[in-house]
Parts: structure tokens; C-alpha cells; sequence
């Protein structure tokens, strides 16, 4: 036979099924429900999957047989009250951040109470401990898990309800992505009915110690829970979220017996401290508003659950939770208003579905109410059929009594003829004793059949009694339910009716309110108007009262001025300064206004030079009539400032600048070299250097660029363009980008500093036109040299006469042109120095072009001057300018020229490279850490010296 179906869902009251305190309330009971594998267990009962997609939760078994004694309180009686509690809390609450409860039901094996309830997929603990042990739980799930945990505790206030043990363990979450949280573990909630409050849980401390706040875990009387314990458990909650900290108890806990920990009067934000600096230093938006203000001690300063989640709503409405959520490639929660309408839609439609479930169960019941008629019908009829076979009986027991009596009225017949029928005397009288027999006989039968009469009888009439009292009973449960279920249905169609009108009532605001804004928007602008026009007001008075109280300083200035001695520079030395040669600098006495005037021979003249040397360069003072005479003998070489002091005025700083130059006849001595004998580099003919401290050397017939260590020059770190460049002439660094450049042939090309990958490149390929180049604006004949400066790339093309400016991806910006024909001789490299003025080296011409820094939208600067030695012809191959000083490359002559950036000649470095280390037909030249580099283009060496 098949198994029957397991029962419809009904109503019974739960303090039938728990024998608890639970009254006033029905419980769905659900029968047929298996239970499955164990997913988690605790110290009052254990959680398993059912075989419905739910959660069963189940009473240990010793504490389920303990029996319940009114007014005592027992340690064994308490998990029974929590149980009942729980579901008392569970049945009345319908929230998305609740735990849903779908009903009871019983184990298949014990009989012991089962609730069922939503199943979910982990403890706020397992996803702090486990899925995010190695990483950090984003910004956008530490805002959204607390914004659920905070709507539902907000919800269970709006219902008198105060949980009282918030913690990680009763905080569950669903799957990924969502993770929403809900709150689970209702056993030591507290429950306000009426004007009576109801918790099982009447011990001093009945939570979690770590989570509790101190008013519930100070020795003395029993405090009065409120909801503000719930805030702090929050608090709590959030912290360990945002740092996945658990709040381990610390010395602040102490033992005093064996079911009560006291609490130490020490602020919350004090225990957790170090919990706090974490957030602190990263600047967490949730540590002033609302942590710390959760872990506050005294009650009346935490905020309420309504508080709480305005604040996380307005936190979710920020640009960095936006951010984090854009980042995550998740989207973000919806505006409170937004999620209120939502909310609302959701709750008639899962009032619409409700009422869809309530009606097919009511049908499903009644369509069972109907098989079980019809069976109690089937019953009947064999009852009446049996009782009509007994009246068959009764009646052939009446049948054969009358036959009896027809006997016995022939007996008398009989028993008249005895007289006259002597001959059949003994025939009757055997006759007469065989009916006497069968008589009896047939008493006996009847007295039997009686008593199976009177039994069936008795029998019937108490099946009959027991069917309609049961008939009777279960129809009333039946129509009962109905009318509950009628009222419900009322209470539904009126609760959306009034949501319906509250979401009409919120469109109102929301326009009156859009109104409003639009108004206050319009003000905030007229007074913005009104506040800018102050502002401009009040700045121009402040420009102008800073403007007269500058010049009134300047004229107290000039005031103390004209009362001072001053000097000025007559007659400069006509030579450069060398180290260890006297110099002579004639100054002359005057007024402020430059008027000569009289030196006091009272007043005692200082002077000294102030540069590069860490002690000033004493002078020798010579005093005349109306001027004076400084001498000195340097001895080191660099760049001075002269100081002179008159008597007690303050002194005039730099009154002359003067360069001292090493001395000519100092032997060049080489310090290193890059590239050896053994290994001497393939032609290097341009070299830079980064600010990584590498060597950057182009190597010509290698067709590479090599990359060295200033620390260790002889070992090569990386080669770029190895087998992409094509006979390079010179190679540039952009310092902010780290790309590198390089010319070659007709070309100019990028690649990336760190990978030496191939980035861009402008120009053809010499053979595309005949070996002739091209004369396009982003086109070269001959390449000779590249240099960054300020984020453009500045390309010398020595056959076209022209330097081209392209900007860092080598896009063509502009010419700089020169002269009347708009091109130089030859130019062979471009160089900067530190005020931004360029220096253009004209290979033809056999001098250097200095322009002015380039102002504003012009092209290019102005032409200030012309280096060059006038004694001896110059082929400046490259310039390299640094601290002043101009280093020239001259390949007539295989020297390196230094000049002063004011144009006058210093020295020569080298002589054509007989000496000893020297270099041979010198060209690339770069500076760095004191040091200079020369490519010895013919010698295969880089020489540092």
C-alpha cells in the first residue's frame, strides 16, 4: 500500500506542542518533515537541514525531558524558556533582516519539539574568520551588513522587542554576492506586551559577557534592559566588522563566581583602543558616527536603532561607498525613499502570495475534508448493511418462533385425539418429547441471539456517538479556521489599502518636497549672488589695505635707508678668476640715491665672498677718499657673491658675482672608464644619464643603447632597442616618464625605460626615399641628437637645418627657426640650463646660439648671444651645460671647450688623446654626482673625470 501523504499545514496553539510558556499565538505545524545532515550546534540545541529548504532547530535531548516547575528557576528549566521564547519572538516578527519562520514541527524518532526556519548560508563569525581571514572585507559590505543589522534592530523596537544579545554568532548571512544579515537567536529576547513585560531570562547577565554593555554586567541589583543595550551590542558588532577583530575579554573582565562576571568601570572605547587606533589612522567613516558613540557608557548617550541607520544611510550616499561599489562592480543600495516605496511593493506582493498560499491550502484541506467524508460515508454503509443483516436475523428468529406456536397448537391438537386414538398413543408421546426437546433448543437459540442483539446495539450506539461528536468537533475547528482565516484576509485587504494610501501620501511629500528644494535652491543661488559680490567687496578693501600697508613698510624702509652708508661696484677684473691668481674689485661710497659721498674713517669697512667653499673668502680692504679697493686670493674654484659691511650699516649682499675657474694648467686625471681594452663599447656617440643613476651610452656600429651602473660602470645592467635601431647618433631621457629616445638614420624612437619595448616612432626608413630622408615637418634627413626638456622632445636634424619639437607620444608641436633664413648651420645638439634657456650647437658655423627661456604662448625665445673662440676654429659636435659652465664638444681639435655661461672661455679638457686615459674625437657629454662623461667616439670608452 502506498504511504499516505504527509498532513496539511494547520493551526494548533503552541502551548501544546512546547508546554511552555508560549500562549495566545498559532504556530503552523508541519508534519512529514525529515531531517538531514547537522550544520551547527550549540550549548541549549542543534541546527539541521530539513527536507524542506529550511533550517530545523532542535532541543538537546536531556534538556528537552527536563520537567518544567512553575515559579522555580533552574539552569536546566532555562533553555526550555529560551526555546519557547524564541519562537514565541520568531512567530511575530516579519522582516527582511529577521530570520523567517516558517513553523513547527516534531522528530521523527523522539517526538521533540522542531522549529523551522529560514536557512542560511554562514555566521558573521565564519565570514570574518574565514572567507576574509587573508583579506580585508570591502568598504561597501562593512556599510551594507551594518545597514541590515541596524533596519532590523529598528524593526524589532517598532515592536516592543529588545534582543539583548547581539553578537558575530547570531548575526547570519546569506549567499554571495548579496550577503545580506539577519538576525537569528531570539532566547534571551525581551518581549513588551501591554503594560507587562515578559523575558525568560531573569539573570543579571543573560547575553554574551564581551558584547554586553556595563550596566548589565555591574555587581549589585538587576537593570532594567532597555533598547540602548542593543545599541552598544551594535557598536560592538560594527567595530569587529570593520576590523575582524573578535572582542576577545581582556583584564577589564574579572571572576567573582561561576555564573557572573563583574565589570570594571573603564569606557569601552579605552578596552577596545588598539581596535580603535586601526580605524583611526586609516580614517574610517564609521569610527566617530556611529561606533564611539555606541560604546559610550552612559545610556542616555547612545543613539537609538532610528539614529543609527539614518546615519549609515547618509554614509551610503557618499562618493567613497559609490567608489568602492563601482569598484567591486556591484550597485549600490537604493535611497531610503526609493527602498521605502520598494519595501512597500514588496509587501503586497508577498501579501498577494501569502493569501494565494492561504487559499490553496484551504483548498487542498478542504478537497481532504471531502476524502475523509467520504470515507466516514463508506463507514456507514457498512454499518447499515450490517445492521440490516441483523434485523434479517430478528426476523427469522420471529419466523420460526410462530413456528414454535403452531407446533404447540397441534400438541393440544394432539393431545384432544389422545382418547380416541389409543393405537397412536406411543407415536404422539414420542412425538411430544422430540418437541419438547427442539424447544428448548430453540429458547436457548433466542437467548443467545438476545444477548448479540443487545451487544450490537450497544455498540452501535457508541460508534455513532463517538463519529458525530468527532464530526461535530472537527467541523467546528474547520469553520473556526475559516473565520480566522477570513479575519486575516480582512486584516490584509485593509493593511494594503492603508499602504496604498501611505505611498500616495509619500508621493505627495516627495513632490512637495521637490518643491521645496527647488525653492531653497532658487535662495541659496540669490544669496550665493549676494555673498560673492561681499566677497569681491570685502577682497578688494583687503587688497587695498594690504597695498597701503606695503607701501607705508617700504616707506619706513626707505626712511631707515637714507640714513645708511652705501656702496657700489666701479671697476670689475677684466680677466676670468682662476684658483691661486689676486683679484681686485674697486668700489666707490654713495648715498641712496647713487651720489658719491665721504667714508668715515671711523666706521670700519668688512668684506668677504660667499660660494660654494663652506667658509667665506676673507678680503683685503684698501680705504681712499670716496672709494675702496677689495683683494683676495682664491683658492677654490666656483661660483662667489661679494658682502661688504660700511661701519654699522647692515650689510649689502651680493654687490658683484664672479666665477673662479680652475686652474689652467691642471693635468686632466680620468677617475674611471665605461667599457675596458678587453671590451672596449662599438663607436658610443651619445650618452645620458637618469635619475636612477644609470648610464644611458648609444652605441653607433652596435646599434644599441647600453644601460650602466654609475656605482659600477664596468657591469652592463640592460641593453634597449637591440636589433630595432639602425646606426643611432643620440639618445635622451624623460625623467617623470623614465621613456627613453633615440635617433637613428632617418627616425626617431620610443621605448619604455624598464622593458626596453618599442613604444612609437616618427620618420622612414632611409631606403623608402633613396637615402635622402624627407623634409616634412615629422620627417628627418639626419638625426644627429635628441634632449627633453619640460615634457617635449627636441630633435636636431643636422642636414635639414632645422631643430623640430615634438611633444612626449611624438606629435609634431613646432620648428625653432633662427636668422633670416629661417635655419641654422648645421646644428648638431640642443641643450638647457636651469633658468630654461636653450643653447643650439651649429656644427657648420662653429659656434653656440644662446636663446632666452620660452614666456607664455610664445614658439621659441629670443636670440641673447653667441659662444664661440674667436683665436681658433670650433666643430662642437655636443654641449652639455651644468653649474654655469658650458663643456663643448670639439672634434676639430678632440678637446672638450669650457666656457662660461656668459660666454667667456675657461679652459680645454684633453689634448687630442695622446695622454694617457685621454679620449679620441670626444662627442656625447653628460654630468653627474661631480662627475663628468665623455663618449671617446674612435677610443670605444666612456671617461669619467
Amino acid at each position: 500500500m502506498a504511504q499516505p501523504l504527509p498532513r496539511p499545514r494547520v493551526r494548533v496553539p503552541a502551548a501544546a506542542a512546547l508546554q511552555g510558556p508560549v500562549q495566545d499565538h498559532d504556530i503552523l505545524l508541519l508534519h512529514g518533515v525529515e531531517l538531514g545532515e547537522e550544520v551547527g550546534n550549540g550549548a541549549y540545541a542543534e541546527v539541521r537541514k530539513a527536507s524542506v529548504p529550511c533550517a530545523a532547530k532542535i532541543l538537546h535531548d536531556v534538556l528537552a525531558r527536563t520537567p518544567l516547575f512553575p515559579g522555580r528557576h533552574n539552569e536546566r528549566r532555562e533553555p526550555r524558556n529560551r526555546f519557547a521564547q524564541e519562537c514565541r519572538v520568531l512567530w511575530s516578527c516579519t522582516h527582511p533582516n529577521i530570520v523567517r519562520f516558517y513553523g513547527m514541527s516534531s522528530h521523527p524518532e523522539t517526538g521533540r519539539t522542531v522549529l523551522l526556519m529560514e536557512l542560511m548560508t554562514e555566521t558573521l563569525t565564519a565570514f570574518l574568520e574565514v572567507r576574509h581571514k587573508c583579506t580585508a572585507v570591502p568598504y561597501y559590505l562593512q556599510l551594507n551588513i551594518s545597514h541590515n543589522i541596524a533596519s532590523g534592530v529598528r524593526y524589532l523596537h517598532s515592536r516592543g522587542i529588545v534582543h539583548r544579545d547581539l553578537s558575530s554568532n547570531n548575526v547570519l548571512l546569506s549567499s554571495p554576492p548579496q550577503f545580506t544579515a539577519k538576525i537569528s537567536d531570539f532566547g534571551v529576547s525581551l518581549l513588551k506586551d501591554g503594560q507587562k513585560e515578559s523575558s525568560l531570562t531573569h539573570t543579571r547577565c543573560p547575553g554574551t559577557p564581551v558584547y554586553m554593555p556595563p550596566e548589565a554586567l555591574m555587581p549589585g541589583s538587576v537593570p532594567n534592559p532597555t533598547e540602548k543595550m542593543d545599541s552598544f551590542q551594535m557598536g560592538v558588532l560594527m567595530l569587529q566588522i570593520a576590523t575582524k577583530l573578535f572582542p576577545y575579554p581582556t583584564k577589564d573582565f574579572t571572576k567573582r563566581d561561576e555564573n557572573v562576571l563583574s565589570y570594571k568601570v573603564v569606557p569601552e572605547w579605552k578596552r577596545r583602543e588598539s581596535h580603535i587606533e586601526i580605524l583611526r589612522k586609516v580614517e574610517h567613516p564609521l569610527l566617530d558616527h556611529p561606533i564611539l558613540e555606541c560604546l559610550e557608557n552612559r545610556e542616555d548617550k547612545r543613539p537609538s536603532a532610528e539614529l543609527i541607520l539614518e546615519q549609515l544611510s547618509a554614509l551610503m550616499g557618499d562618493k567613497r561607498y559609490l567608489e568602492n561599489c563601482e569598484k567591486a562592480g556591484v550597485l549600490p543600495r537604493k535611497p531610503a525613499e526609493e527602498e521605502n516605496t520598494d519595501k512597500g511593493l514588496r509587501i503586497l506582493k508577498e501579501t498577494v502570495s501569502a493569501l494565494r498560499e492561504e487559499n490553496e491550502s484551504l483548498r487542498d484541506l478542504l478537497e481532504r475534508e471531502k476524502e475523509m467524508a467520504e470515507r466516514e460515508r463508506g463507514r456507514n454503509l457498512a454499518d447499515r448493511n450490517r445492521l440490516q443483516q441483523e434485523a434479517q436475523g430478528r426476523q427469522a428468529l420471529q419466523a420460526e418462533q410462530g413456528r414454535v406456536r403452531t407446533l404447540e397448537y397441534e400438541l393440544q391438537c394432539l393431545r384432544a385425539q389422545q382418547v380416541g386414538d389409543k393405537d397412536n398413543l406411543q407415536g404422539q408421546e414420542r412425538l411430544c418429547t422430540q418437541l419438547q426437546q427442539r424447544m428448548v433448543s430453540v429458547e436457548e437459540e433466542n437467548k443467545r441471539l438476545r444477548q448479540i442483539h443487545s451487544q450490537q446495539e450497544s455498540e452501535i450506539r457508541t460508534l455513532g456517538q463517538r463519529r458525530n461528536d468527532q464530526l461535530v468537533q472537527y467541523n467546528s475547528q474547520l469553520v473556526q479556521q475559516l473565520e480566522h482565516q477570513t479575519r486575516l484576509q480582512t486584516a490584509q485587504a485593509q493593511e494594503c489599502e492603508r499602504l496604498k494610501q501611505q505611498l500616495q501620501q509619500q508621493a505627495i511629500a516627495r513632490t512637495a518636497l521637490a518643491q521645496e528644494n527647488e525653492r531653497l535652491a532658487q535662495q541659496l543661488a540669490h544669496y550665493n549672488g549676494q555673498l560673492q559680490e561681499q566677497i569681491r567687496a570685502s577682497t578688494a578693501l583687503a587688497l587695498e589695505n594690504e597695498q597701503l600697508t606695503k607701501q607705508v613698510e617700504r616707506l619706513r624702509a626707505n626712511q631707515s635707508l637714507f640714513q645708511e652708508p652705501r656702496c657700489h661696484v666701479v671697476a670689475f677684473p677684466k680677466k676670468p678668476t682662476t684658483v691661486g691668481r689676486s683679484c681686485t674689485i674697486k668700489l666707490e661710497a654713495c648715498d641712496l640715491a647713487g651720489n658719491p659721498g665721504l667714508l668715515s674713517q671711523n666706521d670700519p669697512i668688512s668684506a668677504f665672498l660667499v660660494g660654494s667653499t663652506p667658509n667665506p673668502i676673507q678680503c683685503t680692504v684698501a680705504t681712499h677718499e670716496k672709494s675702496f679697493e677689495i683683494s683676495f686670493t682664491p683658492t677654490h674654484s666656483g661660483r662667489y657673491s661679494l658682502a661688504v659691511r660700511l661701519g654699522r650699516a647692515r650689510p649689502q649682499e651680493k654687490l658683484a658675482f664672479l666665477c673662479v675657474y680652475p686652474d689652467p694648467e691642471c693635468p686632466l686625471t680620468p677617475r674611471a672608464f665605461i667599457g675596458t681594452r678587453e671590451r672596449p663599447l662599438k663607436k658610443p656617440c651619445s650618452l645620458t644619464i637618469n635619475n636612477r643613476r644609470e648610464v644611458l651610452v648609444c652605441e653607433q656600429t652596435g646599434n644599441l643603447v647600453s644601460v650602466f651602473d654609475i656605482a659600477n660602470p664596468q657591469r652592463m645592467k640592460r641593453m634597449i632597442g637591440e636589433g630595432r635601431v639602425d646606426q643611432p647618433t643620440g639618445v635622451a631621457v624623460d625623467n617623470e616618464t623614465g621613456d627613453v629616445y633615440v635617433t637613428s638614420r632617418h627616425k626617431l624612437q620610443k621605448f619604455s625605460g624598464e622593458t626596453g619595448d618599442l613604444l612609437n616612432q616618427v620618420g622612414h626608413e632611409a631606403r623608402e626615399r633613396n637615402d635622402e630622408g624627407g623634409d616634412a615637418n615629422d620627417e628627418f634627413r639626419y638625426p644627429h641628437s635628441v634632449t627633453c626638456h619640460r615634457g617635449e622632445v627636441f630633435v636636431a636634424d643636422q642636414k635639414n637645418g632645422r631643430v623640430q619639437v615634438f611633444n612626449a607620444n611624438l606629435a609634431y608641436l613646432r620648428t625653432v627657426a633662427h636668422g633670416d633664413s629661417n635655419s641654422f648651420n648645421d646644428p648638431s645638439d640642443v641643450a638647457f640650463d636651469e633658468h630654461g634657456r636653450m643653447y643650439v650647437a651649429e656644427y657648420g658655423a662653429g659656434k653656440i646660439q644662446v636663446f632666452s627661456a620660452q614666456q607664455g604662448n610664445e614658439k621659441q625665445g629670443k636670440c641673447l648671444q653667441t659662444i664661440n673662440r674667436n683665436e681658433c676654429d670650433m666643430k662642437p659636435s655636443s654641449i652639455h651645460v651644468v653649474n654655469d659652465h658650458l663643456y663643448v664638444s670639439d672634434l676639430k681639435r678632440s678637446v672638450v671647450d669650457v666656457f662660461c655661461t656668459s660666454g667667456e672661455f675657461v679652459r680645454s679638457l684633453g689634448c687630442r688623446g695622446y695622454g694617457e686615459g685621454e679620449w679620441y674625437v670626444p662627442q656625447g657629454i653628460a654630468s653627474a654626482e661631480g662627475k663628468i662623461f665623455v663618449c671617446g667616439s674612435e677610443d670605444g670608452h666612456v671617461h669619467i673625470i
